[in-house]
């Protein structure tokens, strides 16, 4: 549920949080060569999906666990919802979310 002040098109983009290690100024994925690095936490694309021309005030986008055919498995992700009305104003939201059993 999220509520909008103008008519828009919403992206959500979803990502997987995995755990990670810092080398230089990214976030890579742990590697026995990399093992004494800083940790941190990488986010993994999955995929998107967009609903277009959304009424302005609260909308509701019902989430069933997947993104096209993929079923997303138990753990942590990362939302992010971004509203771009007709002129191109846009901004993402991050939301994070965890899936626990499927």
């Amino acid at each position: 549920r999220f509520r909008l002040d103008r008519k828009a098109t919403v992206t959500f983009l979803i990502e997987r949080k995995a755990p990670g290690r810092k080398v230089g100024d990214k976030c890579r994925l742990p590697r026995p060569w990399n093992s004494g690095k800083p940790k941190c936490t990488k986010l993994i694309y999955i995929g998107r999906f967009t609903r277009k021309n959304l009424p302005a005030g609260t909308n509701v986008v019902r989430f069933k666990g997947q993104v096209g055919k993929k079923k997303l498995g138990p753990g942590s992700y990362r939302l992010r919802l971004r509203a771009a009305d007709q002129i191109g104003n846009s901004r993402f939201v991050p939301l994070s979310f965890r899936l626990t059993r499927r």
